[in-house]
């Protein structure tokens, strides 16, 4: 389900920067996205938040040994 996209952002700008120059973002700042209601889940480039869930390398048993 998409429930926000940003465009116009050159294609070198930092995925992160976008999430925090974004609508999205000052929702969830303001407590708008708070547990239970919703969680994103994002890869690590993006900050750790209570709505915003960073998986991290090394998370998941097939991650393990995997270097």
């Amino acid at each position: 389900m998409i429930i926000s996209a940003q465009t116009g952002w050159a294609g070198c700008a930092h995925d992160a920067r976008v999430l925090r120059k974004s609508a999205l973002f000052v929702k969830g700042k303001n407590g708008k996205m708070t547990p239970p209601h919703m969680h994103i889940i994002a890869d690590s480039a993006y900050p750790l938040r209570q709505w915003l869930i960073s998986i991290r390398t090394g998370m998941f048993r097939s991650d393990i040994g995997a270097k």
